[in-house]
């Protein structure tokens, strides 16, 4: 039967270079998702004039959306933050022009980390995100489109366990409340790039390790920065 080791008297308590690694990291996609929007209004700014009826682009309706980014998160206490590479996806549908419902899936390879039980200080960890969320779209039926995004998200984190976990599946579950924002800009009436950040503070509760359950209480804050394209197909 499996046993839990016996807790640690002292971890290693979060440095101050890993706090500026991981504000670097999150300073570094805000000034790139900032000259994505850049491009994008100049771009938008530049086009000929075109009629009324060509430039409406709505956002009612279903929609698929398929996105890649940044993640970072930094945790309370002695584990240290971590940042990697996701994908996600995301289907929904639009009520009206102004307001959109969505359940979203997103996943990514983490590194950075160490004060998790059983995780060597080389090794990488997986975290998702599942999430029932909305969108507020502030000006319908035009190319570019600004939205504000909030959203109920489980939390889920986990890798191969090392040490005295050798051998056994480590995984942590969660929730969390995402805000965020972004931009749509429709290429056609059937397609918009879109590009945002998201906020997540969260807490993880329990600790899975070899079919037994333990509560835990670890605070968290995540980052997400996306880039991604957003189809409508049935207009």
């Amino acid at each position: 039967m499996y046993e839990r080791p016996a807790t640690p008297t002292a971890q290693p308590m979060l440095n101050a270079h890993s706090f500026t690694s991981s504000t670097r990291y999150v300073m570094q996609r805000l000034i790139l998702v900032f000259l994505f929007f850049s491009m994008v209004y100049t771009a938008y700014a530049q086009r000929p004039p075109v009629p009324d009826a060509q430039d409406l682009s709505h956002t009612h309706g279903l929609f698929v959306h398929v996105r890649t980014g940044g993640h970072g998160i930094d945790y309370d206490g002695d584990i240290e933050g971590a940042e990697g590479l996701g994908l996600g996806l995301r289907v929904g549908y639009g009520f009206t022009d102004r307001f959109t419902a969505y359940l979203g899936f997103e996943g990514a390879g983490l590194s950075g980390s160490q004060g998790f039980e059983g995780l060597g200080s080389d090794e990488e960890y997986g975290l998702a995100y599942v999430e029932l969320g909305s969108r507020f779209h502030f000006r319908p039926g035009r190319t570019l489109v600004p939205y504000a995004d909030a959203a109920v998200s489980v939390i889920g984190l986990g890798y191969d366990g090392s040490g005295p976990y050798d051998g056994n599946d480590v995984s942590y579950g969660g929730m969390g409340f995402s805000l965020g924002g972004g931009m749509l800009y429709f290429v056609s009436q059937r397609v918009a790039l879109d590009g945002g950040v998201a906020f997540t503070p969260g807490s993880l509760m329990e600790q899975y390790v070899a079919g037994g359950t333990e509560d835990v209480d670890i605070k968290l804050t995540g980052v997400r920065i996306h880039v991604g394209l957003t189809f409508y197909p049935f207009r």
